[in-house]
């Protein structure tokens, strides 16, 4: 184990952390939860369109003061949380994916940092009134 940290190390040092491809690097079996149940609508994920997004994704700056207020609202910024979605490997980097409500909105999540990207067309199945 001592070892393993020990070649990490240097290793880590060659991802791009600025770069979606460090963290969203790995898609196995992706799954949306819903972590907002209050005001959530429950959303299906589009796994072809989840695919096209991760490749048009532009990094934006955060609104902190929008996203802080969202946390005591009802209405959460970033109802949904991306499963199956692992960064590089040995980047040695723990990640969590949120996605907003319009399903273009990323915020990918680190113990160092977040950071804001969005997508053109949203990951969301489209809804049909039948």
């Amino acid at each position: 184990m001592f070892a393993t940290t020990l070649l990490s190390q240097p290793i880590q040092a060659f991802f791009y952390p600025n770069e979606p491809e460090t963290y969203l690097a790995n898609l196995h079996q992706p799954e949306l939860i819903n972590t907002n149940f209050i005001s959530a609508e429950g959303k299906t994920l589009h796994k072809e369109k989840l695919n096209d997004a991760l490749s048009n994704l532009e990094r934006q700056k955060l609104r902190n003061e929008k996203w802080i207020d969202s946390l005591y609202d009802e209405e959460e910024r970033f109802p949904y949380l991306i499963t199956g979605i692992d960064p590089k490997w040995g980047s040695g980097i723990d990640t969590m994916v949120f996605i907003e409500d319009n399903g273009k909105g990323w915020l990918i999540t680190t113990p160092e940092a977040h950071y804001y990207y969005r997508s053109p067309t949203s990951i969301f199945k489209e809804e049909s009134n039948e």
